[in-house]
């Protein structure tokens, strides 16, 4: 069974019956490569950074007491 972003992203690549959004985010996968990456167990994982400022902010700001 495939995964519903492999079938989403051959949907894109057939470039068929595609919504304005579908063309965001072909548009979007041109310039970054994958528009829908996803992990962050991996310390190199793609949204691992993402995460961290995002934390990092939340801190700041006193949302959070402290870095999780």
């Amino acid at each position: 069974m495939r995964s519903a972003k492999q079938i989403y992203m051959a949907h894109l690549d057939a470039a068929e019956s595609l919504s304005p959004a579908d063309g965001k985010v072909l548009a979007l996968k041109q310039v970054i490569g994958d528009p829908f990456p996803f992990g962050v167990s991996d310390p190199e994982g793609p949204n691992r950074k993402t995460l961290e400022t995002m934390i990092g902010f939340a801190v700041d700001q006193q949302i959070n007491p402290e870095k999780i």
